[in-house]
């Protein structure tokens, strides 16, 4: 099938958008299970389980001299100790300008704790380590009425297959579990009968395969394209 350029909006039937949204599903998918194998065993690793410790004799010590995690833990207060923050300029160099700045930058410090960007970049930088990427996704957040910044765990998203600029990706699907309140809080339009459509359970794997999917949630696909997101 032909790659056609679709320009996305709230005019955009919706056919189109699922044919697109399922194209783009088929490139990701095999790349992000490939990827996920290896993330779950790094993460496994990390964990202290390298050498199968939960099958260890109990009559056996199962200690483990885990140097992935002294490594990743010791690297992390160094990467983050010196953190980008926010930072207001002055517009013109005069008092009231300055004095305005100055303002607005003890604002900025404020949500910079309130958000706990620091916490939230040290988690990004450990999946960066383990997982081989991090996701900060920042958004507005309806439950607090103002800015919210979230990590995402990587295992939970999928990106283009083949390699491209991460400043520049084409789509991103970030992957979903609603329950039956989330769907009609994010979807009060949604009827039953479309309801009735939706598949319960996780339909791509995430975990580490040792977990059975709750049949009581929803996966839905959140996907952003430099002009929307569905």
């Amino acid at each position: 099938m032909k790659d056609e350029y679709i320009t996305f909006g709230e005019d955009t039937p919706n056919d189109k958008l699922c044919e697109k949204i399922d194209s783009w599903v088929k490139t990701s998918q095999t790349y992000h299970d490939y990827l996920v194998a290896h993330q779950n065993k790094m993460v496994r690793y990390y964990e202290g389980n390298q050498t199968d410790r939960d099958q260890v004799a109990p009559h056996n010590s199962d200690s483990v001299y885990n140097r992935m995690f002294e490594a990743i833990e010791t690297i992390i207060p160094i990467i983050t100790g010196g953190a980008h923050a926010f930072v207001a300029m002055p517009a013109l160099e005069n008092e009231i300008s300055m004095a305005r700045s100055q303002r607005v930058q003890k604002v900025l410090n404020q949500k910079y704790e309130d958000l706990e960007i620091r916490r939230k970049l040290e988690n990004i930088s450990r999946d960066m380590m383990l997982k081989r990427y991090g996701v900060l996704e920042y958004g507005w957040d309806i439950d607090t009425d103002d800015v919210g910044v979230w990590v995402r765990d990587p295992r939970t998203i999928l990106i283009p297959k083949y390699r491209v600029d991460p400043h520049d990706l084409p789509y991103v699907i970030k992957l979903a579990e609603f329950d039956e309140d989330d769907l009609l809080r994010y979807f009060p339009d949604l009827s039953e009968d479309d309801k009735q459509n939706l598949q319960k359970g996780v339909n791509i794997q995430v975990g580490d395969g040792t977990s059975e999917a709750d049949s009581e949630m929803y996966q839905v696909m959140v996907v952003y394209t430099d002009e929307f997101w569905v």
